[in-house]
């Protein structure tokens, strides 16, 4: 099963990439693409690079397509609850107490930063 999170990671990551480079190759595909993300995000476990990478794809797509993504019935719904999820996330961390400044945690982003993050891109982009 971990090799099955590693792929669907890889996929994720070369989707955002696509996005991130070739948009109007994937803009045919996008309304799918956009309800995989979805789904992605909404199902992966905490602190997973596949909700990270999943939610990456769906903000370049709002970043670079707002219009076509606006048009979308659902989706900044969707993603805003999703969002939120993230945000609402709090880590059982023990050691919390023990630990430096945030600067000084070496562990990748937290799913409460990365949801965040994307409540302000998506606000930005589709304003």
């Amino acid at each position: 099963q971990s090799q099955d999170v590693e792929t669907l990671s890889n996929v994720m990551n070369t989707l955002v990439d696509i996005a991130d480079n070739q948009i109007d190759f994937i803009e045919p595909f996008l309304n799918e693409l956009l309800s995989k993300a979805l789904a992605l995000a909404n199902s992966s476990e905490e602190n997973s690079s596949v909700t990270a990478y999943s939610m990456e794809f769906m903000l370049v797509a709002c970043e670079l397509l707002p219009k076509k993504v606006r048009s979308i019935r659902d989706f900044p719904r969707a993603f805003f609850n999703i969002a939120m999820t993230l945000v609402a996330r709090v880590d059982d961390d023990e050691e919390w107490g023990l630990k430096g400044t945030e600067e000084d945690a070496d562990d990748d982003a937290a799913d409460h930063d990365i949801g965040l993050e994307a409540l302000d891109r998506m606000a930005c982009a589709l304003k």
